[in-house]
């Protein structure tokens, strides 16, 4: 299982818990559980980070969830769409 991280003042540790791609398999919704807390307002991104092949790799994301969701289930969720090929 690779790790991934939220890139704020502090680097944390957050665990993939559900994938579910769209019918056109071109964008997914993604949940990890925060091992904190970690405030936002709805709307804003946050970088991730994980390592692909020895590379970290960071990345923008817009945070799906509500802030209320983020405190109460102690998960994060974002949309990402496939990147498209040149």
């Amino acid at each position: 299982m690779k790790h991934f991280y939220i890139i704020s003042t502090k680097n944390m540790k957050i665990k993939l818990i559900n994938k579910s791609l769209s019918q056109s398999n071109e964008v997914s919704y993604i949940t990890f559980s925060l091992s904190n807390d970690f405030s936002f307002k709805e709307g804003q991104f946050s970088m991730l980070e994980t390592e692909i092949n020895g590379n970290k790799i960071k990345r923008a994301y817009s945070i799906a969830s509500t802030n209320y969701e983020a405190k109460s289930n102690k998960t994060i969720s974002f949309y990402i769409k496939k990147a498209s090929e040149y």
